[in-house]
Formats: structure tokens, sequence, C-alpha cells
């Protein structure tokens, strides 16, 4: 019975460090303007390249975006505000558990221009 009882212990204990490590990552930043000041309400998409699957999100007060558990790939993430260029940033791959910081400084223009 005390075996049984340790290994079913062992099962447990195994299985919660197993779902702990999913094949996610993040990607967090700050969108600014120009001058160095935030940009609050831009609208933020990070798509995998890969699956085509995307997330948006726009800004907060502090121009700050998060994107959680997204997983790990091939990803591209544009910004748009109206009165400001497009901008994207591409060609990174995100690997399980990384935080990749992506910030982004928008230069003022319509947003049918992408830099």
């Amino acid at each position: 019975m005390t075996n049984w009882l340790l290994a079913f212990l062992l099962f447990l204990f195994g299985a919660s460090a197993v779902m702990a490590q999913l094949p996610t990552a993040t990607v967090l930043g700050v969108v600014k303007d120009s001058s160095g000041a935030v940009v609050p309400g831009a609208n933020v998409t990070a798509r995998n390249v890969d699956t085509g699957q995307s997330r948006s999100d726009t800004t907060g007060s502090d121009g700050a975006y998060r994107f959680n558990a997204l997983p790990v790939g091939n990803y591209e993430v544009r910004v748009t505000r109206e009165g400001f260029q497009t901008a994207v940033r591409s060609g990174f791959t995100l690997t399980v558990a990384q935080e990749a910081v992506i910030s982004f400084a928008l230069e003022v223009g319509s947003t049918s221009q992408t830099v």
C-alpha cells in the first residue's frame, strides 16, 4: 500500500510540473511617439506568421501592451494609431517561456504608411 501511495504522489507532482511548462511565450512593450511621449489607445496585433493566428489589443494609458501565452513560433507585431504611420516588427521567433520586449516609436503620418 505504501509503494502505491508513493507512486501516486510522484505521479501527481510530475503531472503538475509538466503542466507548468506550456510551449508559450510573452510579447510586451511600450508604444511612444517620436518625442518619447506614450501613445495610449494604439492598436497592437501579434501574428504568428507560420499559422496566421493573431491576437489584438490596445495600449493602456501608459502606452504599454502585453500578450501572454502566445504559442511559440515566428511572429510579427503591428501597431496602428490614427495620425501615425503603421509600424511593424517582424522576423523574430518566440521560444518557450520567453518574454520578448518589442517597443515602438511611432512617426507622424497616415496609417496607410508603414515603417
